[in-house]
């Protein structure tokens, strides 16, 4: 059932078993493994049905935030999270979202050093991934390693191997989300209702209530059994440091942990693959996006498990775009980048059925230039493949000569990447994220280190000649950003080292859980999704068992 939050009534106080923050990917796994246990749930979303420049500008960090602040998004606050902004397009008109599983080697915390990695065995964790699946409309048995008869299309690289992205129907994904939220009897979704703070009980070890806002000056309270904020890696902490009335420090950061730790996967131009046979580009298809069994998948090459564990090197996955001669990537200035975001506040404005900004309108038109070559590079059926897009093995008319390299990196976790609270505030008067993040010299090294190491096997292996792109001896950021916010309250059974305990359970409180890729101890270099819907079925089923058994006594 859903219901708009500015139909309340002033100063209403709402009652259920479990208040779930967010209704993005990460609180839908938690509800849909709720639904028929007879608890009562209810989920607050920040955001309405469609995405609009109010709830979106929650999400935009204060001025006093550092370094890659020019590359951030903010996570989209609408009905659904940031399923509504996947994008990628594989052919059938349906948009796809990229989906791996952390390895062995990542769960380990392989390069954790200090921080320590999953206090969670790796099993355990691959069991949840198998349920994810299902909710992503995948087939039974969908592997992350190629098939051994995929053998004659594979690279030969001493020491890496070709892994497999799965792709998810995010479509169908979406529609069953807002099915769910808009028909459940049990499952009550209130729209347009921020949280501002989280209220703990007189003893200090629970929480009693949540304070929201459904426009500035309503304010209305919800009081629950149990409490899963499943918002985005920088609206949890943000959430729990402002929730300062009644504890200075915020809410679970009693040991200073909440906000720190910040990871995200940086995107690194490789260079140029040359390979030694032409013949590869009709023969490895694997390496661009395809279908098997009616599904998606695309191949990549990444460092085995057994190699990581036994150097410590730092993790990277490694895509491939065919490319002709003489290609050269189009870069847009800062008019263009612009005149796409007016674009998207005009849509946006016109969805809601109200004048859009003129800043919008003025960037919109200053910037027509760049709006175009987007909607042709979106609607072109021949346009260059891209990391939103496949198709160059299916691309006959064109001579393809070398590949872009592109990786995708992990980042090791730092405590001192992390997120506070800024001296500027939202509209509802709430503090607004302050981030300090820095892609550290020893993290780019490493990448360097790594890139190295395949550049020696893809020739080891006469695949051909990997020209590394490099500047002042330093890998080249594509974007500082994939805008995979994790480790901000990480897990760990040691509170001094993290923020939630393996049960994703938040240290010294009994009550208050945490759904989110927040609570990632190390990241890995893939896409964090498939790992958060995993990490919220397994909440779900725990809090439905818990609590079934607590009302049964």
């Amino acid at each position: 059932m859903h219901i708009d939050g500015r139909s309340l009534a002033r100063d209403s106080v709402e009652t259920c078993d479990v208040c779930i923050v967010g209704s993005g990917p990460a609180g839908y796994s938690v509800a849909k493994a709720l639904q028929g246990s007879g608890l009562r749930v209810t989920i607050l979303e920040s955001g309405g049905m469609k995405s609009v420049t109010g709830a979106h500008n929650l999400s935009m960090l204060g001025a006093d935030s550092s370094n890659f602040v020019n590359d951030f998004q903010p996570s989209r606050r609408q009905i659904g999270g940031n399923a509504s902004a996947w994008y990628i397009q594989s052919g059938g008109g349906h948009r796809w979202i990229r989906l791996a599983a952390l390895s062995r080697a990542d769960f380990d915390g392989v390069t954790a050093g200090d921080a320590g990695g999953w206090p969670l065995a790796h099993e355990d964790y691959m069991r949840w991934v198998d349920r994810a699946d299902e909710l992503f409309g995948l087939p039974a048995g969908c592997e992350f390693t190629p098939a051994p008869e995929a053998a004659p299309t594979l690279l030969n690289v001493p020491g890496a191997e070709t892994r497999l992205y799965r792709f998810g129907d995010a479509d169908r994904l979406l529609s069953n989300m807002r099915e769910l939220y808009e028909q459940s009897a049990e499952i009550r979704l209130i729209s347009q209702a921020y949280a501002t703070e989280l209220l703990p009980g007189e003893n200090g070890y629970d929480i009693r209530a949540l304070r929201f806002a459904t426009q500035p000056g309503e304010t209305h309270r919800i009081e629950a059994r149990t409490f899963v904020l499943a918002g985005g890696g920088i609206a949890i902490p943000q959430l729990m440091l402002a929730s300062r009335s009644v504890i200075p420090e915020g809410i679970g950061n009693q040991n200073d942990t909440v906000g720190r730790w910040m990871m995200d996967h940086p995107l690194v131009s490789g260079g140029k693959f040359y390979p030694a046979d032409p013949a590869v580009f009709r023969t490895a298809a694997i390496y661009d996006m395809h279908f098997n069994r009616g599904a998606p998948y695309m191949g990549y090459l990444t460092m085995p498990d057994t190699v990581q564990a036994q150097t410590g090197q730092i993790a990277i996955g490694s895509m491939m775009f065919a490319r002709e001669a003489g290609w050269r990537p189009h870069s847009e200035s800062d008019r263009q980048k612009r005149g796409v975001g007016g674009a998207l506040s005009i849509l946006a404005a016109l969805r809601e059925a109200h004048l859009p900004p003129v800043a919008s309108v003025v960037d919109a038109v200053t910037g027509a230039d760049g709006i175009v070559r987007r909607l042709f590079e979106r609607y072109d059926q021949h346009a260059a493949s891209s990391l939103t897009r496949g198709g160059w093995s299916h691309d006959r008319r064109r001579k393809f000569e070398w590949f872009e390299i592109l990786h995708s990196v992990e980042q090791r976790p730092n405590r001192n990447n992390r997120i506070a609270l800024s001296r500027d505030i939202d509209a509802f008067g709430v503090p607004k994220a302050q981030l300090d993040w820095r892609w550290s010299d020893e993290d780019a090294h490493a990448v360097a280190r790594a890139q190295d190491a395949l550049a020696d096997g893809l020739a080891a292996g006469g695949a051909g000649r990997f020209e590394v792109q490099r500047v002042d001896c330093k890998p080249v950021l594509y974007s500082a950003s994939a805008r995979h916010f994790m480790g901000s309250t990480r897990m760990s059974s040691d509170p001094r080292q993290g923020v939630v305990d393996p049960d994703c359970r938040v240290h010294g409180l009994d009550n208050l859980f945490i759904a989110s890729s927040s609570v990632f101890p190390t990241g890995g270099y893939s896409n964090p999704t498939l790992s958060i819907v995993a990490l919220g079925l397994r909440l779900g089923d725990y809090l439905r068992h818990h609590m079934q058994m607590s009302i049964a006594a």
